[in-house]
Protein backbone atom coordinates (compact mmCIF):
# COMPACT_ATOMS: atom_id res chain seq x y z
CA UNK A 1 0.00 0.00 0.00
CA UNK A 2 1.58 3.26 -1.14
CA UNK A 3 1.84 6.00 1.48
CA UNK A 4 2.55 9.68 0.91
CA UNK A 5 5.49 11.48 2.50
CA UNK A 6 3.04 13.10 4.93
CA UNK A 7 1.52 9.77 5.94
CA UNK A 8 4.93 8.16 6.51
CA UNK A 9 6.07 11.16 8.55
CA UNK A 10 2.93 10.98 10.70
CA UNK A 11 3.48 7.28 11.40
CA UNK A 12 6.94 8.15 12.71
CA UNK A 13 5.81 10.96 15.02
CA UNK A 14 2.67 9.22 16.30
CA UNK A 15 3.02 7.86 19.83
CA UNK A 16 1.75 4.28 19.66
CA UNK A 17 0.85 4.23 23.36
CA UNK A 18 -1.25 7.40 23.46
CA UNK A 19 -2.42 7.55 19.85
CA UNK A 20 -1.36 11.20 19.73
CA UNK A 21 1.38 13.13 17.98
CA UNK A 22 4.49 13.27 20.15
CA UNK A 23 5.31 16.71 21.58
CA UNK A 24 7.98 18.22 19.35
CA UNK A 25 9.96 21.44 19.34
CA UNK A 26 8.03 24.50 18.12
CA UNK A 27 7.83 24.71 14.33
CA UNK A 28 9.63 21.38 13.79
CA UNK A 29 6.43 19.53 12.96
CA UNK A 30 4.95 22.43 11.02
CA UNK A 31 7.91 22.67 8.65
CA UNK A 32 8.36 18.90 8.40
CA UNK A 33 4.72 18.62 7.28
CA UNK A 34 5.11 21.61 4.95
CA UNK A 35 8.18 20.02 3.34
CA UNK A 36 6.49 16.62 3.04
CA UNK A 37 3.39 18.15 1.46
CA UNK A 38 5.38 20.23 -1.02
CA UNK A 39 7.56 17.24 -1.92
CA UNK A 40 4.45 15.16 -2.53
CA UNK A 41 2.89 17.79 -4.80
CA UNK A 42 6.17 18.14 -6.67
CA UNK A 43 6.48 14.36 -7.11
CA UNK A 44 2.88 14.23 -8.38
CA UNK A 45 3.60 16.95 -10.94
CA UNK A 46 1.16 19.39 -9.34
CA UNK A 47 3.85 22.06 -8.96
CA UNK A 48 7.04 22.90 -10.78
CA UNK A 49 10.02 24.17 -8.79
CA UNK A 50 12.91 25.81 -10.59
CA UNK A 51 15.51 28.16 -9.17
CA UNK A 52 13.51 28.28 -5.91
CA UNK A 53 10.43 29.51 -7.77
CA UNK A 54 7.18 27.56 -7.35
CA UNK A 55 4.68 27.39 -10.21
CA UNK A 56 1.34 25.58 -10.23
CA UNK A 57 1.22 23.05 -13.07
CA UNK A 58 -1.43 23.99 -15.61
CA UNK A 59 -4.41 21.66 -15.88
CA UNK A 60 -3.52 19.65 -12.76
CA UNK A 61 -5.74 19.45 -9.72
CA UNK A 62 -5.12 18.03 -6.29
CA UNK A 63 -6.17 14.51 -5.39
CA UNK A 64 -8.11 15.76 -2.38
CA UNK A 65 -10.10 18.86 -1.39
CA UNK A 66 -7.21 19.87 0.87
CA UNK A 67 -4.66 19.67 -1.96
CA UNK A 68 -6.94 21.75 -4.17
CA UNK A 69 -7.25 24.33 -1.38
CA UNK A 70 -3.48 24.42 -0.85
CA UNK A 71 -2.74 24.74 -4.56
CA UNK A 72 -5.28 27.58 -4.85
CA UNK A 73 -3.64 29.32 -1.89
CA UNK A 74 -0.15 28.93 -3.33
CA UNK A 75 -1.30 30.39 -6.65
CA UNK A 76 -2.52 33.53 -4.86
CA UNK A 77 0.66 34.22 -2.88
CA UNK A 78 2.24 37.62 -3.52
CA UNK A 79 5.60 35.92 -4.04
CA UNK A 80 6.00 32.51 -5.64
CA UNK A 81 9.31 31.63 -3.99
CA UNK A 82 10.05 28.62 -1.78
CA UNK A 83 10.13 30.69 1.39
CA UNK A 84 6.61 32.03 0.90
CA UNK A 85 5.28 28.64 -0.21
CA UNK A 86 6.71 26.73 2.75
CA UNK A 87 5.55 29.41 5.19
CA UNK A 88 2.04 29.15 3.72
CA UNK A 89 2.04 25.35 4.01
CA UNK A 90 3.45 25.48 7.55
CA UNK A 91 0.58 27.82 8.47
CA UNK A 92 -1.79 25.06 7.31
CA UNK A 93 0.13 22.25 9.05
CA UNK A 94 -2.78 21.33 11.32
CA UNK A 95 -4.98 20.71 8.28
CA UNK A 96 -2.24 18.72 6.55
CA UNK A 97 -1.79 16.66 9.72
CA UNK A 98 -5.51 16.02 10.15
CA UNK A 99 -5.93 15.04 6.50
CA UNK A 100 -2.95 12.67 6.69
CA UNK A 101 -4.27 10.99 9.82
CA UNK A 102 -7.70 10.55 8.25
CA UNK A 103 -6.09 9.03 5.17
CA UNK A 104 -4.28 6.53 7.40
CA UNK A 105 -7.62 5.70 9.02
CA UNK A 106 -9.20 5.10 5.59
CA UNK A 107 -6.31 2.79 4.69
CA UNK A 108 -6.94 0.72 7.81
CA UNK A 109 -3.61 1.59 9.45
CA UNK A 110 -5.02 3.77 12.26
CA UNK A 111 -8.39 4.04 13.94
CA UNK A 112 -9.92 7.24 15.21
CA UNK A 113 -11.12 7.52 18.80
CA UNK A 114 -12.74 10.50 20.49
CA UNK A 115 -12.61 11.12 24.22
CA UNK A 116 -13.83 14.01 26.32
CA UNK A 117 -12.12 15.91 29.12
CA UNK A 118 -14.52 17.09 31.83
CA UNK A 119 -17.31 15.86 29.50
CA UNK A 120 -16.87 18.96 27.35
CA UNK A 121 -13.54 19.17 25.53
CA UNK A 122 -13.24 16.55 22.81
CA UNK A 123 -9.86 15.17 21.86
CA UNK A 124 -9.02 12.68 19.12
CA UNK A 125 -6.56 9.83 19.32
CA UNK A 126 -5.32 7.60 16.53
CA UNK A 127 -4.26 4.18 17.87
CA UNK A 128 -2.43 1.94 15.42
CA UNK A 129 -4.55 -0.89 13.99
CA UNK A 130 -1.93 -2.31 11.64
CA UNK A 131 1.63 -1.71 12.82
CA UNK A 132 3.23 -3.25 9.74
CA UNK A 133 3.22 0.00 7.76
CA UNK A 134 4.95 1.93 10.55
CA UNK A 135 7.49 -0.83 11.07
CA UNK A 136 8.16 -1.00 7.33
CA UNK A 137 8.88 2.75 7.19
CA UNK A 138 11.19 2.57 10.21
CA UNK A 139 13.09 -0.46 8.95
CA UNK A 140 13.45 1.04 5.46
CA UNK A 141 15.03 4.19 6.87
CA UNK A 142 17.25 2.29 9.29
CA UNK A 143 18.44 -0.05 6.57
CA UNK A 144 19.18 2.81 4.19
CA UNK A 145 21.31 4.54 6.83
CA UNK A 146 22.94 1.57 8.51
CA UNK A 147 23.57 -0.66 5.50
CA UNK A 148 25.33 1.21 2.65
CA UNK A 149 25.33 -1.98 0.56
CA UNK A 150 21.57 -2.44 0.77
CA UNK A 151 20.07 -3.37 -2.59
CA UNK A 152 16.82 -1.57 -1.77
CA UNK A 153 17.09 1.86 -3.33
CA UNK A 154 14.18 4.27 -3.08
CA UNK A 155 14.61 7.97 -3.80
CA UNK A 156 11.65 8.80 -1.55
CA UNK A 157 13.54 7.31 1.41
CA UNK A 158 16.27 9.89 0.93
CA UNK A 159 13.73 12.70 0.92
CA UNK A 160 12.17 11.48 4.17
CA UNK A 161 15.64 11.15 5.73
CA UNK A 162 16.50 14.71 4.62
CA UNK A 163 13.28 16.12 6.10
CA UNK A 164 13.85 14.27 9.37
CA UNK A 165 17.43 15.51 9.52
CA UNK A 166 16.72 19.20 8.90
CA UNK A 167 13.81 19.20 11.40
CA UNK A 168 15.90 17.20 13.91
CA UNK A 169 13.48 14.27 14.06
CA UNK A 170 15.99 11.47 13.45
CA UNK A 171 15.80 10.50 17.14
CA UNK A 172 12.35 9.06 16.36
CA UNK A 173 14.04 6.26 14.41
CA UNK A 174 17.51 6.00 15.95
CA UNK A 175 18.73 5.83 19.54
CA UNK A 176 21.08 8.50 20.87
CA UNK A 177 23.97 6.05 20.65
CA UNK A 178 23.11 5.18 17.05
CA UNK A 179 22.87 8.84 16.10
CA UNK A 180 26.39 9.47 17.44
CA UNK A 181 27.65 6.81 15.08
CA UNK A 182 25.42 7.31 12.04
CA UNK A 183 24.93 11.10 11.96
CA UNK A 184 27.63 11.54 9.27
CA UNK A 185 25.89 8.90 7.15
CA UNK A 186 22.53 10.67 7.60
CA UNK A 187 24.16 13.93 6.52
CA UNK A 188 25.65 12.21 3.48
CA UNK A 189 22.27 10.81 2.41
CA UNK A 190 20.58 14.20 2.94
CA UNK A 191 23.04 16.09 0.75
CA UNK A 192 22.22 17.75 -2.57
CA UNK A 193 23.58 15.08 -4.92
CA UNK A 194 21.62 12.34 -3.19
CA UNK A 195 18.19 13.98 -3.01
CA UNK A 196 18.44 16.15 -6.13
CA UNK A 197 18.62 19.91 -6.64
CA UNK A 198 14.90 20.59 -6.21
CA UNK A 199 14.50 18.72 -2.96
CA UNK A 200 17.79 20.10 -1.69
CA UNK A 201 16.43 23.61 -2.27
CA UNK A 202 13.30 22.74 -0.26
CA UNK A 203 15.37 21.32 2.60
CA UNK A 204 17.72 24.31 2.61
CA UNK A 205 14.80 26.71 2.76
CA UNK A 206 13.35 24.79 5.71
CA UNK A 207 16.76 25.00 7.39
CA UNK A 208 16.82 28.77 6.90
CA UNK A 209 13.30 29.14 8.28
CA UNK A 210 14.13 27.07 11.37
CA UNK A 211 17.36 29.00 11.88
CA UNK A 212 15.26 32.17 11.96
CA UNK A 213 13.01 30.67 14.63
CA UNK A 214 16.02 29.62 16.73
CA UNK A 215 14.95 25.96 16.66
CA UNK A 216 18.21 24.81 15.10
CA UNK A 217 21.71 26.15 15.05
CA UNK A 218 24.36 25.95 12.38
CA UNK A 219 25.98 22.55 12.52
Amino acid sequence: MALTFTEELLLLVLDDETGKIRPLADFAMEYALAGAQLAQMWFAGLVHIEKETVQIAQGNFGESPLEEKLLAGISKLERNDLDSTLSFLAHHASEIERNGLQQLVRKGILRECESRFLWVFATRRYPVMDGRSEEEVIQRIRQRVMDPDSTKRCHSDLILIALMDVCQLSYLVFSAHELEHYQPRIKELAQRDAIGKTMAAIVEQIRNALLDTGLIHLR
